[in-house]
């Protein structure tokens, strides 16, 4: 460690030069560093380099090697297939519903509650949001009509609103051209007289993430869509407008006007 080598001692000074107020005290230096210390200094360095080497070489060698690493190709018409079956579902199992004990409730109705549950096979619960249950009511036969239901909390009915859609292919809940069942509380009052979506609530598709209503170019009363329904009691535009379907991305790909007028843009099918 006494003999410094002429380089060495030229690249400090080098290094040292800009500090001219003090002259650079070489043997305090040399007394401070231990072979071991400068061992590990050169050891990193070199790993360093060669790191650097190395990734130099292999992007010099192989100019697409960043194509390699983006993943596997992706059919865009396996996607689209993909979010056609998605707005075809309803992903939402829940639970079966027996509705023996709604039958005290039903006396008066005795006869007509038989028949219904002699057309109707499965019921299923497959939500439950604030103070409402969703129903999923399966036909017996396939020729049968699947119905969806709900019904708020206390009601001694079994189901306070029930919808069953047509059975024609065209027109079935859910598909591309339907992917949104709203059975929303449509009204007005003395305040404001204009017909409007008082209770927001409905089934939606498994493609749908959230429905919200169309006014003039906004959309409002933005609401998830949660095991497959959605409900909103409170936030609604005092407006009319357009209930429209969104997808994760936040876009339209679907809308039902509940009790819109015939000439809405969203009354007609979504191709």
């Amino acid at each position: 460690m006494n003999d410094r080598d002429p380089a060495f001692t030229g690249s400090l000074d080098r290094l040292a030069a800009p500090a001219a107020h003090k002259e650079p005290d070489w043997h305090d230096v040399m007394a401070r560093a231990s072979a071991r210390g400068r061992r590990v200094a050169v050891a990193a360095a070199l790993a360093l380099a060669a790191a650097l080497i190395v990734l130099t070489s292999a992007l010099a060698v192989d100019r697409n090697l960043w194509h390699s690493l983006v993943g596997t190709s992706v059919d865009k018409a396996e996607l689209a297939k993909e979010n056609r079956k998605a707005l075809m579902r309803i992903g939402a199992r829940g639970k079966h519903v027996d509705l023996a004990r709604h039958r005290v409730h039903m006396a008066r109705r005795a006869a007509r509650f038989d028949r219904m549950l002699r057309n109707y096979g499965n019921i299923r619960l497959i939500a439950h949001r604030e103070g409402t249950s969703f129903y999923v009511i399966e036909p017996k036969t396939p020729a049968g009509q699947r119905c969806f239901a709900a019904s708020r909390d206390g009601n001694p009915q079994p189901f306070g609103t029930i919808a069953c859609p047509s059975k024609e292919e065209a027109d079935v809940f859910p598909s591309p051209r339907y992917p949104i069942l709203d059975i929303s509380s449509i009204g007005a009052d003395r305040e404001n007289p204009s017909m409007r979506v008082l209770a927001l609530k409905g089934f939606a598709a498994d493609a749908v993430k959230s429905v919200g209503i169309r006014v003039g170019g906004r959309i409002e009363a933005e609401t998830p869509v949660i095991n497959n329904v959605y409900i909103r009691t409170s936030g609604l535009p005092t407006a009319g407008g357009d209930l429209v379907a969104l997808d994760e991305n936040g876009d339209v790909i679907g809308c039902a006007g509940p009790q819109a007028s015939p000439s809405s843009g969203c009354s007609a099918p979504r191709d």
